[in-house]
């Protein structure tokens, strides 16, 4: 396995988009995003012409600002595309 780099806020301290680091994890999460998985590096696996990075999840931040997400899912229904019908 490689270890792969954690980017944290201070890496880019002149950076416009707003973040802070994640909870569970430290690392980068943009708080103006819709949702977002805070994960560790966990492996590295060729796939023919490409290699795939498998993190391992480690929270769900919740105090996101974003707007509503393009998919919904209403348990017991297949994910549709667009708003949810309740707003």
């Amino acid at each position: 396995m490689t270890a792969l780099p954690v980017p944290t806020p201070s890496d880019e301290p002149t950076s416009t988009v707003a973040s802070r680091p994640g909870d569970a994890s430290g690392a980068l999460v943009f708080t103006g995003g819709v949702s977002a998985v805070e994960c560790v590096p966990y492996d590295l696996v060729d796939a023919g012409g490409h290699t795939v990075a498998i993190g391992r999840v480690f929270g769900i931040p919740v105090d996101l600002v974003g707007g509503q997400p393009l998919v919904y899912v209403d348990r017991g229904t297949t994910p549709q595309a667009g708003p949810s019908p309740d707003g």
